[in-house]
């Protein structure tokens, strides 16, 4: 075993306000008022101190970068992430005015300054990721740092140069509005080294309050047997929907309406998701799609730890398995994850099986927290049981789902309504018909009438289903 003396640990919310009240994390609120129970006064920054995170908020321009081979674009070692940015030319570098709200859309690479900077001083480490409702909505996101060429971390102990932060997206299968001031991701500062628990001590700290348990009926039991390995705590699939009446997933739709991410519970799921069923007890992944789903066992993380989960897995389907897989202390649910396949065919996964996902990384905490994951402090996923979508949209009607996707998952003709109601003389009811007009009924719908899902059009207003009936007298 390491000397506990050199062992590194994750900062937590008090340690996190000391960094701030330090100026080690520089924010834009000027003066910081503390109360006197250690908490800031100004709520919008407290709310941005997290148990185990700090938010830094978007500043006021973007930066559309040419196309996606700016992917790659970060800055030197001696560079600031701006002086990197000036060398590319202004052809490839449009700057935009984001105060207003502004849309980023699939296909592009956008560069937003943040407000906030760091600097870490002696024996800080830095690590970030995207906040669970950015993921949940596909968003490709990661922090740039002054000085630094790796995304999304920074490790050089003892370097305390001033360094300004940056956030690169590329949105998935959603476009997004975004505004000056929404956080979509989060700064996880570390003190030292080593600061994942090795596999012998999650075991000692699993044995002594476990962090995953499974159900049995109403309750939940700790999962035993081989739950620990050299990568973390494994990580396994739930593809029964016992918790979402028989759905086992959620699959992104093809949209080009655009998500605001300042706005909560605005959208309705079912025009950006639809939903996976098992068909002939097996659940079929397409690669290249974009899928949430969800862990098989409930998670429960003790105050003196936070874990993340390993973005890829070498235990089961080649592909992303999260977005933001960052979980607090004090988390307790299902754990949801953002997955994209890699596989070059379809991947059929019996649904009565376990499936390996990934597995979650824990980090150390020198002290509990003063902030606990959850209600009290408005986190969003507490208590989630099943799938669940980002806080942006309406909760999924699961139920409906499962009872309507079986009986209308077929492809149906539909017409465009205008023309097709030209036809009648009422809005409802049985009506006769000429054979003339019935002759000319028929030609339209052979020359205008298209096939689409059933499901998908059963509530859509733009089209309409000619439907035969057959009277007997």
């Amino acid at each position: 075993m390491l000397n506990e003396a050199v062992l590194g640990y994750s900062l937590v919310s008090q340690q996190i306000r000391e960094e701030i009240v330090a100026g080690n994390i520089i924010v834009p609120e000027g003066n910081i008022g503390v109360r006197t129970d250690g908490k800031f006064e100004d709520q919008g920054l407290e709310s941005r101190v997290q148990p185990s995170s700090f938010e830094p908020t978007l500043g006021s321009t973007a930066f559309i970068l040419d196309d996606e081979r700016h992917s790659a674009f970060r800055p030197r070692k001696s560079n600031t992430v701006l002086n990197e940015l000036m060398r590319l030319p202004r052809s490839q570098r449009n700057e935009v005015d984001i105060s207003r709200g502004f849309e980023l859309k699939k296909g592009f690479t956008y560069l937003i300054p943040l407000r906030e900077s760091i600097s870490l001083g002696d024996a800080k480490t830095l690590h970030c990721s995207p906040k669970s409702s950015t993921g949940r909505v596909f968003s490709r996101t990661r922090v740039l740092m002054d000085y630094n060429p790796r995304f999304d971390r920074i490790d050089e102990l003892g370097d305390s140069r001033q360094r300004r932060l940056w956030m690169m997206v590329q949105p998935g299968p959603f476009n997004m509005i975004v505004h000056p001031g929404l956080t979509l991701v989060q700064i996880r500062p570390f003190n030292g080294v080593n600061v994942s628990l090795s596999q012998r001590e999650l075991m000692d700290a699993y044995k002594k309050d476990p962090m995953l348990w499974e159900r049995n009926g109403e309750n939940h039991v700790p999962l035993l047997g081989e739950t620990i390995s050299d990568n973390g705590l494994e990580l396994n699939l739930d593809l029964s929907g016992s918790m979402t009446h028989g759905v086992v997933g959620l699959r992104a739709r093809r949209t080009p309406e655009p998500i605001d991410l300042s706005k909560k519970e605005a959208y309705d799921p079912e025009n950006f998701f639809e939903p996976v069923i098992p068909k002939e007890g097996r659940v079929s992944l397409v690669p290249g799609e974009h899928y949430l789903l969800v862990s098989s066992g409930e998670l429960r993380i003790p105050p003196g730890f936070s874990c993340e989960l390993r973005r890829h897995s070498e235990n089961g389907v080649r592909g992303s398995w999260d977005e933001a897989g960052f979980v607090d202390p004090g988390f307790r649910g299902d754990l949801v994850s953002e997955a994209v396949i890699n596989e070059r065919g379809s991947v059929e996964i019996p649904a009565d099986e376990r499936f390996p996902v990934s597995a979650l990384e824990f980090f150390r905490n020198s002290v509990s927290p003063d902030k606990i994951y959850g209600a009290g402090i408005g986190s969003n996923y507490q208590g989630q049981r099943g799938i669940k979508v980002s806080k942006h949209f309406r909760p999924f009607d699961f139920a409906r789902a499962a009872k309507e996707y079986e009986k209308l998952n077929r492809e149906v003709l539909v017409c465009d309504p205008r023309t097709l109601m030209q036809f009648r003389t009422t809005v409802e009811g049985f009506e006769p018909i000429s054979p003339k007009n019935a002759d000319e009924l028929v030609k339209f719908i052979e020359r205008e009438g298209f096939f689409q899902s059933r499901y998908e059009c059963e509530t859509d207003t733009m089209v309409l289903q000619p439907i035969p009936y057959g009277v007997l007298f």
